[in-house]
């Protein structure tokens, strides 16, 4: 079992996500990202998903940042992943193609994977 958090920044010049849009919109990046692991994973809990839109002075935008929490069970293909760094890899670019959708350019800040005690299948 893995427990896997993401940060994630994007700073697309003409993307504007109303306040009430917010909720709707996590769930839009919870669904995609739950379904990017679940090619990677054989289950995936979602544990959280945030989106947080922070101004930025220098150029009068916003910015949007994700966080992202979630508890994925055993590797489906172990055989195939070289190493954790290399289904690092594999996230960060599945998951930045998704965003790419939703986001424009996305850009990942940060990815960590800590083993956990398995709690999905219980």
């Amino acid at each position: 079992m893995w427990m896997l958090k993401m940060n994630i920044q994007s700073s697309a010049r003409f993307l504007e996500i109303l306040p009430d849009e917010v909720e709707s919109t996590e769930l839009s990046i919870e669904n995609g990202v739950s379904q990017v692991l679940l090619a990677l994973f054989d289950d995936v809990a979602m544990d959280e998903v945030r989106l947080y839109a922070v101004p930025d002075s220098k150029r009068g935008l916003y910015c949007y940042l994700i966080q992202i929490g979630a508890q994925c069970d055993t590797v489906s293909s172990p055989s195939f992943f070289l190493n954790e760094e290399h289904l690092k890899r594999i996230i960060t670019r599945d998951v930045s193609a998704l965003l790419k959708d939703l986001f424009g350019r996305v850009s990942v800040e940060g990815i960590s994977m800590h083993p956990t005690p398995s709690r999905l299948s219980a």
